[in-house]
């Protein structure tokens, strides 16, 4: 039986296999990140490109090291100069840094030998931890951090369900076949959305399409530097979240979401 159990090989759960590794006297043998991809991020990096993404909207300080000041220090001592790497406000990083200093820190803390590759299906109680059961195999650990998003669960409107049926070109941008890259149709390209992926998107096609572009929002564009309220980041709005229940978390956590809205700049 293992210490730790990550369910999740994306930011979160890069972040903190790094954590326990370098901040715990758990030894890395006894943790192991349940990963259905074949590389760490690999979803994440495949998000981001589908939608254009040039810079982070999260400042440079939010990264997947231990120190905040870890992706600074690697833009200054791998690329010599940091001057073009990063953005105002809050120096949001490009996202070739951020993927070049990701790729850094997997590597030198050896974080992919903790990895294995499946889906978790089921979850059990063992005497003294719990067990996972996965594609192929079970996974009993004394503690599971679910690290999951919703990032495979593409939401697909009724509509456009219909309207795929019936044969229309609509794709959706998180899907594994989508080309970000694919040749324009002859009519406009139409963005359905009002968050910053459809804006992204919408950016990026204007940038490489010959024909016009069209961004379909269901209200006006709303502009935060955030998605969240900066003081989930220290004590003045975790202490009480740290002290609530599991119930009463998760609708903390639904409220204090800040949902389709764009960067300031």
């Amino acid at each position: 039986m293992i210490e730790w159990l990550i369910i999740g090989g994306g930011i979160h759960g890069t972040y903190l296999s790094n954590l326990l590794t370098s901040e715990t006297d758990v030894s890395p043998d006894d943790i192991r990140v349940l990963e259905p991809h074949d590389r760490p991020l690999e979803l994440w990096h495949r998000h981001a490109h589908a939608c254009g993404m040039e810079y982070l909207r999260s400042p440079a300080t939010h990264n997947v090291d231990i120190h905040i000041l870890s992706l600074y220090r690697f833009a200054k001592s791998a690329l010599g100069s940091d001057s073009h790497h990063f953005i105002p406000p809050y120096n949001r990083p490009s996202r070739e840094l951020f993927k070049r200093h990701c790729e850094s820190v997997i590597r030198r803390r050896r974080l992919s030998r903790m990895r294995i590759k499946g889906r978790a299906r089921a979850l059990t109680r063992l005497a003294g931890g719990i067990a996972v059961e996965t594609d192929h195999h079970r996974i009993p650990s004394k503690r599971v951090l679910m690290c999951i998003g919703q990032t495979e669960a593409s939401c697909w409107p009724d509509w456009s369900i219909r309207a795929r049926e019936d044969g229309a070109a609509i794709y959706h941008v998180f899907d594994p076949d989508f080309n970000p890259a694919a040749p324009s149709p002859r009519e406009r390209t139409v963005v359905v959305g009002g968050g910053l992926t459809a804006v992204q998107t919408a950016l990026y096609r204007a940038r490489t399409a010959p024909t016009p572009v069209v961004l379909l929002s269901p209200h006006g564009l709303r502009k935060s530097n955030f998605d969240f309220d900066p003081c989930w980041i220290g004590p003045k709005c975790m202490r009480g979240f740290l002290s609530a229940g599991l119930e009463e978390r998760r609708k903390l956590i639904d409220t204090a979401r800040l949902p389709g809205i764009l960067p300031l700049v």
